[in-house]
């Protein structure tokens, strides 16, 4: 898995609220593919992220997953889904694990296309406001072949 970054609102001490991020991109069964998959085969992409810290019980709200696809060489590139996966907070554990699906998968032109993978996470707390949290990871160029 990728290690991203992940960001806390400023002004806590590590101890107190810290964080961090890895996701990947996952076959249907689950495992790495290689670094070029069929259009039309299906993937997702794996998270896993973990709120650390004793603050931890104190925070409330849901997290946000979205993942950026950047087509590159053309405009065809945006984030997906259009309404983000929701996650509740477990104040509990504090550690989390989610994977976003795309039974369709991508497209691809004649000779193929490539494709920068951004796996993107955010917060709304209890209120449903932005709350200063998340992260991204890159999980790097996939190919995909006609």
């Amino acid at each position: 898995m990728a290690v991203g970054s992940f960001q806390i609102p400023p002004g806590f001490a590590a101890t107190t609220l810290s964080g961090l991020i890895q996701a990947e991109v996952v076959d249907v069964n689950g495992n790495p593919p290689q670094d070029i998959i069929k259009a039309g085969q299906a993937f997702g992409v794996k998270y896993r992220w973990e709120l650390l810290g004793s603050a931890v019980p104190m925070i409330a709200g849901q997290w946000l997953l979205r993942v950026l696809f950047d087509e590159i060489g053309t405009l065809n590139d945006g984030f997906v889904p259009a309404q983000p996966l929701q996650v509740a907070l477990t104040p509990a554990t504090g550690a989390y694990d989610a994977t976003i699906d795309f039974p369709a998968g991508l497209t691809a032109g004649p000779g193929g296309s490539s494709y920068q993978i951004i796996a993107s996470l955010s917060y709304l707390n209890a209120a449903g406001t932005p709350g200063g949290m998340g992260g991204s990871v890159n999980c790097g160029l996939l190919g995909i072949q006609p």
